[in-house]
């Protein structure tokens, strides 16, 4: 489970990847709450914006 590869160098984009989560795990994105919360904001930043993952990824993370 690798962040998938950058569009132009056709690298995975893990300085990114580690900063998002980063970001994500602090609630600096605005994740004030429980887990719901957390991996509401996770799902959005990380496989929705970003792409670094699937949904199922993250879940297998996660769990």
């Amino acid at each position: 489970m690798t962040p998938q590869k950058d569009v132009q160098s056709g690298k995975p984009t893990w300085r990114s990847f580690h900063l998002d989560v980063f970001t994500c795990s602090l609630g600096v994105l605005g994740a004030q709450g429980g887990p719901q919360a957390h991996m509401s904001v996770f799902l959005d930043t990380i496989v929705v914006r970003r792409k670094h993952l699937t949904e199922e990824n993250l879940i297998e993370l996660i769990a």
